[in-house]
């Protein structure tokens, strides 16, 4: 074979596969869909002769109904030969409706069959204790469904919640593993400066116009891009952080404020004292967080001030930090009233020593 020399061409045609969706109905349900992916071509050659022939299917038997059909199966499930099983349609994805839907959908079902249901009727025969979604005194017959807001810990994904307890157990180790963190983004930063000095002296002061920024652009200009000056740039990177925390101070809440400045007063300039600041950050009032919650956090916030070593001040700080955030392992509790409300029961009434041995309060 003659060789020729490889090129680069741009694409005439550029092949994009259809996928089907999963709202689409599933055919072994309803025949009267057509499955992806047969084309009309195939299914007239299916049903005209030529895979009806070979599996001795008759026009008739193959479809399923006639072919003036606008859509049509031309497998119905009958002709599978095959115990039936539930499939998920499309891409992998079952359709599924809200909780609230289902309950209706049940409440219905009985008012057909003639059963008259109350809602939410409190149920205590001496072995169990709850609330059923449905029950009719009359015919002793009620439900109770069951979703993640009612089910208890055992149903709880156990790799998540093991590992988000164990996470809160070891409570002490969390700066060490952000420092960590912290000097590996830093060396990040220095294999980009290495690499292309221009380009990352630039990047500083592209989205940042601040003084911070501009004299961390100038330090890294007379900087040079070797291994040699790792130590350096992470001296001028430490101060450029902070120096950024300081100025940023006026786009704070006003409690974010208080927390920033009190850390920077208490703390030499460090690693330490950037990570802190950093959490501090995170402690802004979300939408979702009621006034008795946020305002425990800010007031147990001003009594850890009164820590005599550093040490156990970062302890108290990293207790309230975790537990500021912490939602069980199940994001949407961080919105929900009741959870928020336990864990101000749970800051009011315990030492913050003890916050986390009453986590199963929440969980």
């Amino acid at each position: 074979m003659q060789k020729k020399p490889l090129k680069v061409e741009p694409a005439r045609r550029v092949y994009k596969p259809k996928y089907p969706s999963y709202a689409d109905k599933n055919p072994l349900l309803y025949p009267e869909t057509r499955p992806y992916p047969f084309s009309h071509k195939f299914i007239k050659w299916a049903s005209t002769g030529g895979l009806a022939s070979i599996m001795l299917f008759s026009g008739s038997e193959l479809l399923g109904q006639a072919q003036t059909d606008s859509l049509y199966n031309p497998f119905p499930l009958e002709n599978a030969r095959v115990p039936y099983q539930p499939v998920s349609f499309g891409t992998g994805m079952p359709e599924r409706i809200r909780s609230e839907d289902a309950i209706k959908a049940i409440r219905k079902a009985f008012s057909e069959s003639g059963v008259q249901l109350d809602e939410n009727v409190w149920m205590d025969d001496g072995s169990v204790s709850l609330y059923l979604d449905g029950y009719s005194k009359e015919d002793e017959i009620g439900f109770v469904f069951m979703n993640y807001t009612n089910m208890d810990e055992t149903f709880v994904n156990g790799r998540s919640y093991d590992r988000k307890k164990k996470t809160l157990r070891k409570i002490k180790l969390n700066l060490k593993k952000d420092l960590e963190l912290h000097k590996t983004n830093v060396n990040g930063y220095f294999q980009r400066f290495v690499k292309n000095k221009d380009k990352y002296v630039k990047g500083v002061t592209r989205f940042n116009i601040t003084k911070a920024a501009a004299n961390f652009s100038n330090q890294l200009a007379e900087l040079e891009p070797k291994n040699e000056s790792e130590a350096i740039f992470n001296t001028y990177h430490l101060q450029y952080t902070i120096e950024h925390a300081r100025e940023d101070l006026v786009n704070k809440p006003e409690p974010v404020q208080d927390m920033i400045q009190y850390i920077d007063n208490r703390f030499d300039d460090g690693l330490e004292k950037v990570v802190l600041i950093r959490k501090a950050g995170s402690f802004k009032r979300e939408n979702f967080h009621t006034d008795a919650f946020y305002s425990t956090v800010i007031e147990k916030f001003n009594d850890i001030k009164g820590a005599g070593s550093d040490k156990d001040f970062i302890k108290k700080y990293m207790t309230l930090y975790e537990l500021f955030h912490y939602e069980s392992g199940k994001y949407s509790l961080k919105r929900d009233e009741h959870y928020l409300a336990i864990k101000v029961e749970i800051m009011k009434d315990y030492p913050i020593e003890k916050w986390f041995e009453k986590a199963n309060k929440l969980d």
